[in-house]
This record gives structure tokens, sequence and C-alpha cells, in this order.
């Protein structure tokens, strides 16, 4: 029996490996579109776009692990009941228990998984891509300017620039438009020439040679006109930290002892997707069993739409946690047993008709 084990478990992990591939190739492909085009736009540097997709691998893996075996476990099951294996395994005597060994084997590989992606990788992915991110769309930002496009600059003052042309060997700018939009004073600067320069604390420097300045509000006949000879303008560069208000960047621990209830919400909603990977593949098997007498496609269909009212009713829930917390931790756990107790009864009719031996 242990060939017949092991022949299950790697057909499941193939199964599982497949749909994982194909779940990666479309989440990643959306992705890396996404990212090419901010690329291509100038707003984020292309080096970090295949570092950025690494990272999301690791963050999109909790959410794509359960739904990966579930699907796995059944195709590969239903295979197996469709080819008339099941029935040749029944006639040589091999009961339910046997392939049910590593069935169960797989699940608690794919739980522990889920655990470690939800309870501390999928966080260090986040973080790491949320600093990458910010950091390659800040030092984008403050690049040197790109000729023909109105680009803002945030900081204490926030500064809008166009650029005619520009010589990227000595930072030389030509044909020169700033608005400084600030609320008291809003200012609008034109020089035909200028210099775009930084210190060692991020800060930009750009100058303005020959120009004018013109001061007053929009829509108001009061205003000042000043022509220079050189101007300075000093803006500084944003530092990409994270923002603690958000539950999804929060480790575990810091959920954990958290009264707010979008950090419960949070921790529930982790502690969702390792429990579903386990009663997802409870399930598995009595949909596969009905490739005995449906059509090929029946087992991944009826799985599709299990999965999808599953999440639906667990989304619901945590948006009901975030209004209600102790309502619902409540409905978390209805669900949960509702669906675990839907499988143990479909597991247990599945293999009371199931015959044991064929004669």
């Amino acid at each position: 029996m242990g060939v017949l084990r092991r022949y299950v478990f790697m057909e499941i992990l193939r199964q599982t490996v497949l749909v994982l591939m194909l779940f990666y190739t479309i989440l990643l492909g959306t992705q890396f579109a996404k990212l090419l085009g901010r690329a291509a736009s100038g707003d984020m540097l292309p080096q970090t776009i295949f570092q950025l997709l690494a990272l999301a691998v690791v963050q999109y893996s909790t959410n794509v692990l359960p739904v990966a075996t579930f699907l796995g476990i059944t195709l590969s099951l239903s295979r197996m009941y469709r080819d008339k294996e099941m029935d040749v395994l029944a006639a040589n005597g091999a009961s339910p228990a046997v392939w049910q060994q590593p069935v169960l084997g797989f699940a608690l590989l794919a739980t522990a998984l889920t655990a470690a992606f939800a309870f501390s990788w999928s966080q260090w992915a986040l973080h790491t891509q949320y600093l990458v991110r910010k950091n390659a769309e800040h030092q984008a930002m403050f690049a040197m300017v790109s000729p023909g496009v109105f680009r803002r600059y945030p900081g204490r003052q926030d500064v809008t620039l166009y650029v005619e042309a520009s010589d990227s060997q000595t930072g030389a700018l030509f044909g020169i438009l700033a608005m400084i939009e600030n609320p008291k004073s809003p200012a609008v600067i034109a020089a035909p020439r200028g210099t775009l320069s930084a210190d060692e604390q991020g800060r930009r420097l750009l100058r303005l040679y020959d120009g004018i300045r013109l001061e007053g509000a929009p829509g108001q006949a009061r205003f000042r006109s000043m022509r220079f000879a050189e101007h300075g303008l000093q803006y500084d560069v944003p530092f990409a930290s994270l923002n603690p208000s958000k539950s999804k960047l929060k480790s575990t621990t810091e959920l954990l002892y958290s009264p707010v209830p979008q950090d419960r919400a949070e921790l529930l909603n982790r502690l969702s997707m390792i429990i579903a990977v386990f009663v997802l593949s409870l399930m598995a098997a009595p949909l596969a069993a009905q490739a005995r007498r449906a059509a090929a496609a029946a087992p991944l269909l009826w799985g599709s739409a299990v999965y999808v009212l599953y999440v639906a009713l667990l989304q619901f829930a945590q948006g009901r946690t975030e209004h209600n917390m102790e309502q619902g931790q409540w409905l978390f756990m209805l669900i949960h047993g509702g669906v675990l107790g839907f499988a143990v009864a479909s597991q247990w009719r599945t293999h009371a008709t199931l015959p044991r031996r064929l004669t």
C-alpha cells in the first residue's frame, strides 16, 4: 500500500503545482502589465519590476495556496474516478482510508505552508514590497526631469515643473516653467535656463537664471511681478515609511493584542485562510466522486462554486467584524463550522456508497 499512497500523493502534488502555475501566471501577468505601464510613464524605475514581482509571489501565496490545494485534490481524484482507478483499487481490497491518508497528509502540509505565509512570510513580503515600491517611485520622481512632461514634486512646498529640454550630462535645463503651490502666495516662475542638483540629505535644488516670477491668487487682479538673475527652489525627498494604521502591514502579534475591530478582522481573515485549506481538502473527495456518474467538468465547476461561496461568506464575516467585533467572530465560527460539517457529512456519504470490493 506504500506505493499506492505515494502514487496518490504525487498525483495530487502534480495537479496542485499546475494549478499554482496557472494562478501565478494570471496574477503576475496582470501585475507585470501595471508595473510596466508605470515604469514607461516614468512613475517608477524599471529595475525594480522583477523584484516587486518576486515579492508578489510570496504575498499572493496566502490566498492562492488554499484554492490551488482544493482544485489540485479535486482534479487528481476526479481523474482517478473517471478512469475507473478507484473501482480497481476497491476491487483489490483497498479501502477509501488507503487513498485518504495521502490526501490528508497533503492537506496538512498545505495547511502548514499557508500558516507560514499568513502569519509571517506574506507580511514580510508586503512590507518589503511597499518600501521598494515607494523608494522606486520617489527615485523616479526626483530623477532628472523628463522634457515635455509636467511633473509634480511634493514636499514642504509642492512644485509642478515643466522643462522643454535637458542635458543629462551637465544637468542643465532649458525652457523652464515652475508653479509653486503655496496657499498663501502661489507663484509661477519662467526661465530660459537652469540647473538641477541634489545634496547629501536628498534635498533637490533647482537654480533658475534670467527669468520672471509672478505672485498672486488666480482670478484676482492684484499680483506682483519681478525679474531675477538667479532664483533657487529647494524641496525635500519624502521618506518612504510604512503606514502603521493599515492592518495588513501589521504583524500577527500586533493584531493579536490589538483591540481595534479592523485589526481583529484582519487576524480572523489570516486564520480563515489556514482553516480553509483543511476544510476545502475534506470537501474535495466528495466533489471528485461525481466524476463517476457526471460530466468530466462537473467536479471542477462544483468546486469553483463552493470556493467562491465560501470566500464570499468569509469576506462578509470580515466586514461584519469591522463594524461589530463580537458578532463578526461568531459569524466566522458559524461559517467554518457549517462548511466543515457539510464536508464531513459528504465524506461519510461518499464512503458509505463507495464499494470496498467489487466482485
